[in-house]
């Protein structure tokens, strides 16, 4: 029965979840999504991310990571991230320019952008903050060591040396989906 379910699952996302819409669907979801995201009010609400970045990472990690001083560049191009609102329009539907144009004139592109990049590395910052510790070590043991199994112990020597390895990588990734639908998955 659990292989099944299991089966059913993998075949919703993997099969069925990458269809596309028919053009008159994906048309008219292009544009809901030019007026429900494409002004500038939504633009500004698209920064309370950086507000969601203070609260699950710190209030100084996440002012260093907005003002770019975490000694690492790290970004939504790093985990793949930056041009998932462009990957999904269906750019052969003639609404998908318009909707691309609202996107980037708004500002709505840019706020995502701060967002994302500010949560990504004010998270990288918390990450080696508790792989120095004992204490930060249980929390990130918590809420990691699930994910990397025997890898976990590299994770932490990544982090604490200031690498930025495929391992770390997976790690920004999980924090951020904790957070933002960025993918299917």
């Amino acid at each position: 029965v659990q292989a099944e379910k299991l089966t059913e699952l993998l075949k919703a996302r993997f099969v069925e979840g990458e269809q596309g819409v028919g053009s008159v669907t994906a048309g008219y979801r292009n544009l809901v999504h030019t007026t429900l995201l494409g002004n500038p009010l939504s633009a500004m609400v698209q920064l309370g991310d950086i507000g969601v970045s203070a609260y699950r990472n710190g209030f100084m990690p996440t002012l260093r990571a907005l003002a770019n001083r975490t000694g690492n560049k790290i970004g939504v191009e790093d985990l793949g991230l930056d041009n998932v609102i462009a990957e999904s329009v269906d750019s052969f539907v003639g609404t998908a320019k318009l909707l691309n144009e609202a996107l980037h004139y708004s500002g709505f592109k840019f706020a995502d952008r701060i967002g994302k990049n500010t949560f990504i590395r004010s998270s990288l910052l918390r990450g080696q903050k508790q792989a120095s510790n004992p204490k930060g070590l249980e929390k990130l043991k918590k809420m990691h060591a699930a994910n990397f199994g025997d890898e976990f112990d590299e994770l932490v020597m990544d982090l604490r040396s200031g690498e930025v390895t495929d391992r770390v990588k997976l790690m920004l990734w999980n924090e951020l989906t904790s957070y933002q639908p960025v993918s299917l998955s």
